[in-house]
């Protein structure tokens, strides 16, 4: 029993590890895209920056930490171990499972999109087009001067 919570803890560690290195990466590229900003100066894109930032890396962030403390509890066999994994695990478990139902449900809300003759998955070409051509005919217009 020993070597399973030794391997549980090192499993633990290098998924923590992982979504941390996840976190850095994703952070890292919302800070490099800021001198690219179109608007004002770097310091006055910086809160935007730093909010799509935190929006994208946090959540890998966090559950990397919580799975490196996860693994350091197995690591020692703590007491209450069993309790934080099932309680982790079940949240993680519940929202895959809501993840999962919204993919099925956007899914079928295609198919009956395209069923009716619409939709991005529709057979006719048409469809496509004539929502994006008012904005391709737009600019020819002929305008009304007084």
């Amino acid at each position: 029993m020993f070597w399973v919570m030794r391997c549980l803890a090192l499993v633990h560690f290098a998924w923590g590890l992982l979504l941390l290195a996840i976190a850095t990466y994703l952070g890292g590229g919302m800070l490099r895209v800021l001198p690219h900003l179109s608007s004002g100066t770097v310091w006055t894109n910086l809160p935007g920056a730093l909010l799509l930032a935190a929006v994208y890396a946090l959540p890998f962030g966090l559950l990397g930490f919580r799975m490196i403390v996860l693994g350091r509890w197995a690591w020692n066999l703590r007491p209450h171990l069993r309790l934080a994994l099932l309680i982790t695990h079940g949240v993680l478990l519940l929202a895959g499972t809501l993840a999962v139902v919204a993919g099925v449900l956007a899914i079928r809300a295609a198919e009956r999109s395209t069923a009716s003759g619409g939709g991005l998955l529709s057979p006719s070409p048409r469809c496509p087009w004539s929502s994006v051509s008012p904005s391709w005919v737009w600019p020819f217009a002929p305008s009304r001067q007084r």
